[in-house]
């Protein structure tokens, strides 16, 4: 009996303690790996469309509000990004998550439908050998540290050419 009793208030215990845990980063920020379609992959290969590293952000209904480029300035980029967080402002004419999505894929090639409602999404392109897109990858995780109010989806794109099928790379020294 008394030791049924303690598991019980052993159980009670760790409810307790889980629910004054403060919520991490991922309570309300999703984070999606998802790539580029081959054919998109392809243009990329060939200098005709983007390069890394690349990150847009748009809000709750698909409207982008801010484009970083192809670049990003580490001194500045969370102030920027804080800003648009607090205050968007949609950017007329340009993409929209729709259009975005239709280039992308999920890690089993399945076209990205449904995503998780939120706030703002987050589309950030990378490579693995890009060291840009790792840094502008830590300052965005970093910078949603202090949004854990908001719903955010990160689309975490992976955009290396050299991982399409039959693509060949050489090390040039």
């Amino acid at each position: 009996m008394n030791r049924i009793f303690a598991l019980i208030l052993l159980f009670l215990l760790t409810l307790l303690i889980a629910a004054q845990t403060p919520t991490s980063i991922s309570s309300k920020h999703q984070f999606i790996e998802s790539k580029l379609k081959d054919e998109e992959l392809m243009k990329m290969a060939m200098g005709k469309e983007m390069s890394l590293p690349q990150m847009r952000v748009y809000d709750k209904q698909g409207q982008l509000v801010v484009d970083f480029g192809n670049g990003f300035d580490e001194d500045t980029f969370k102030e920027q990004l804080d800003k648009v967080l607090q205050s968007p402002k949609p950017i007329a004419g340009k993409r929209t998550l729709k259009s975005e999505l239709s280039i992308m894929v999920d890690s089993k090639n399945k076209a990205l439908k449904d995503l998780p409602a939120a706030d703002f999404t987050i589309v950030e392109y990378w490579a693995d050998w890009c060291e840009p897109c790792h840094m502008q990858f830590d300052l965005l995780k970093q910078a949603l540290k202090e949004h854990e109010t908001l719903a955010i989806n990160v689309l975490h794109v992976q955009a290396d050419p050299t991982k399409l099928p039959g693509m060949k790379v050489e090390n040039q020294k």
